[in-house]
């Protein structure tokens, strides 16, 4: 579905600098785990699902560097997930309003394009395909970059970084992040955390 909203007049009526880059972040994996033993980067954290039942997530520990992260540097912050609408917008919710982590869209697996269902892939409507943020923000797909920790929900050839499991994973793809984007600034937060 194509945006009828042109960014870049809006941009340029309201004198803010136009956002050129937009990162996609996995939810379940990257910013939360429905499984505690993820790695110890992750905390439990009841949340109210979908079907208004009490549940248990696990958020990952480093989702106030995260924030701190998006408040610095300017690009669209999309979540994806191939969990069904229903289930993730109280999790999506409890982002913004406990972690002051908000993002500026929230795709599902009504978004999803269709793909194989493996072992770790529990729905055929798994396939997060970059055209549909590029259309949606009127970015070149280029500028667009997916942060999964499944390989097989990207599309090959569009901008794919594997989110790992280490101690440091979120550090790790905050610098990644911050090199895709250009950022300039010398002082900002992942500068301060050098190789």
């Amino acid at each position: 579905m194509k945006s009828n909203v042109n960014f870049s007049k809006f941009y340029k009526s309201m004198n803010v600098k136009e956002k050129k880059y937009a990162i996609v972040f996995d939810m379940n994996g990257v910013l939360f785990s429905k499984s505690e033993c993820i790695n110890d980067n992750f905390e439990a954290k009841p949340v109210l699902t979908g079907s208004r039942t009490s549940k248990i997530i696990y958020l990952n520990a480093s989702l106030q560097i995260l924030s701190l992260f998006f408040e610095s540097h300017s690009f669209y912050k999309i979540a994806w997930t191939t969990m069904m609408r229903k289930n993730c917008e109280c999790i999506f919710d409890q982002l913004k309003n406990d972690f002051n982590c908000s993002f500026d869209k929230l795709y599902s697996q009504e978004d999803c394009k269709e793909g194989i269902m493996t072992g770790n892939i529990k729905t055929k409507f798994c396939i997060k395909d970059l055209r549909v943020p590029a259309e949606n923000f009127a970015l070149e797909i280029e500028n667009c970059l997916l942060i999964d920790d499944s390989r097989g929900k990207n599309v090959e050839g569009q901008n794919f970084y594997h989110f790992g499991k280490g101690k440091n994973a979120m550090i790790e793809v905050l610098k990644y992040i911050d090199k895709f984007i250009e950022c300039e600034d010398e002082n900002c937060l992942v500068k301060k955390f050098r190789d």
